[in-house]
């Protein structure tokens, strides 16, 4: 259906929008260097998340989701923080 299709690309196009600007502040910061790719970084995750649901029929777990934005973020050659790494040490046991 094309209406389905219109609404689905303006989703994907809105989260990449909302991803780019945070990239653009963290390089602001100096967080990251320039010219990180936007849609790289949202295929990698969404290609990880996809797998482990779809493939794997693995959860996506707070420890995976934590260890996948760190390993991401990482790639960037950002230093993941205590923020981005949510899965707080109950989550990570009970993942275990």
């Amino acid at each position: 259906d094309a209406s389905l299709a219109r609404l689905q690309a303006r989703w994907v196009r809105s989260r990449r929008a909302s991803l780019r600007r945070a990239l653009a502040r963290a390089e602001s910061r100096g967080e990251i260097g320039p010219g990180v790719d936007a849609d790289l970084l949202a295929a990698m995750f969404a290609g990880a998340a996809f797998y482990r649901r779809l493939v794997s029929h693995e959860p996506l777990t707070p420890r995976f989701r934590a260890g996948l934005v760190d390993a991401i973020l990482r790639s960037v050659g950002a230093t993941p923080t205590t923020a981005t790494a949510t899965a707080t040490v109950e989550d990570r046991d009970r993942d275990r």
